[in-house]
């Protein structure tokens, strides 16, 4: 069974002592964990036994249980206080309900009333700790969780399914710190990967290719801090670089980094990998057009050579034409050809 601590605090050692061995605390879930002669005095003992509950009386010298509620409430908010006090006190009473005390009980105290008062509070402490565990229960699954969310919102937003709307309303919450403009995407790949075929005929290929991304992906997290604001995942079996700046030109601060990454990876590992960047936008939602640039890029690779960064507008300079809408165009567009109306669609 929990049990709740509590501190008791008269001024009267015979009454605290009296109190204390009135019932069985420990039999109706408390544990007595100290007393006080002043509020004062608990002030200073609360702060180290942390009780959960403190008993007080009203009229003590130094510092009064009113006054001695008051601190509780800014320094222990958490703290259930049970005030006692003489029935001629009905004043202290009415005040005492301004600083969130939960019971008062009269003098002198019977064992079954205090009891009573126990029963109450520690239902409602049950309940809240309860609760308080379920939150924290439920807050530890969430960030338990939180790369798996992450990683799930970033391949939504390179395959197009995030708009500009749940680009902003999203990041912040997933703990992503994009706040500039321009975006860009970038893929980096092991050079000499196996098919699909290979890798099914062999469990140390198998094994390999699932180990190669995350052994890149470490070292991306490792180096490209330096160089802009960044966030990386892995997506079939490549690594997925996005890229965050302020001024559309610090795309060349990525590439260097994308650049180091590439010659590290080699110098540790005794392998090359290649990149593809694709072109910088500063709109969220155009991000998957950044990332299949990306993919056009990488692919030169095989006629510039392996082992480095390609940047889309070094190999397909952005004066050429592409087809980019955005995501209201591109829906009147589909509806357009879904209606067969060539009317509509010349004028899309």
């Amino acid at each position: 069974m929990n049990l709740y601590r509590i501190m008791i605090v008269d001024d009267e050692e015979e009454i605290r002592l009296g109190i204390i061995k009135k019932i069985d605390w420990e039999a109706n879930g408390f544990i007595v964990v100290g007393d006080a002669e002043n509020g004062q005095d608990a002030l200073e003992k609360a702060e180290k036994l942390q009780p959960d509950v403190i008993m007080t009386d009203i009229k003590m010298p130094f510092m009064d249980g009113l006054e001695l509620g008051k601190k509780l409430v800014e320094l222990m908010p958490s703290t259930k206080i049970i005030v006692f006090s003489g029935c001629d006190d009905f004043e202290y009473a009415h005040k005492a309900i301004k600083i969130n005390v939960v019971e008062y009980v009269l003098k002198p105290i019977n064992s079954a009333e205090l009891i009573e008062v126990l029963v109450r509070l520690k239902e409602q402490l049950d309940r809240e700790y309860n609760e308080k565990r379920n939150l924290e229960t439920l807050y530890k699954h969430y960030i338990k969780s939180l790369p798996v969310i992450r990683e799930q919102f970033l391949v939504g937003a390179i395959e197009g399914r995030i708009n500009e709307e749940q680009w902003h309303e999203q990041m912040e919450e997933l703990g992503i710190d994009f706040k500039y403009k321009h975006l860009t995407a970038g893929i980096i790949q092991a050079d000499g990967t196996l098919s699909f075929e290979e890798n099914l005929n062999s469990f140390s290929a198998q094994k390999e290719s699932a180990l190669t991304p995350i052994s890149i992906k470490k070292i991306v997290d490792e180096n490209m801090g330096k160089y802009c604001k960044f966030i990386s995942f892995i997506y079939s079996g490549m690594v997925i670089v996005m890229g965050n700046f302020e001024k559309k030109e610090d795309i060349l601060l990525f590439i260097k980094g994308i650049n180091e990454v590439c010659k590290v990876y080699k110098r540790i590992m005794g392998l090359t990998i290649s990149a593809g960047i694709g072109y910088v936008y500063s709109n969220p939602s155009q991000i998957r057009f950044s990332y299949r640039t990306a993919q056009n890029a990488l692919d030169y690779r095989f006629i510039l050579g392996a082992g480095k960064a390609i940047y889309i507008d070094d190999v397909e300079p952005d004066n050429s034409i592409h087809l980019q809408l955005d995501e209201r165009e591109e829906r009147s567009m589909l509806n357009a050809i879904k209606i067969s109306s060539e009317n509509e669609i010349s004028e899309g």
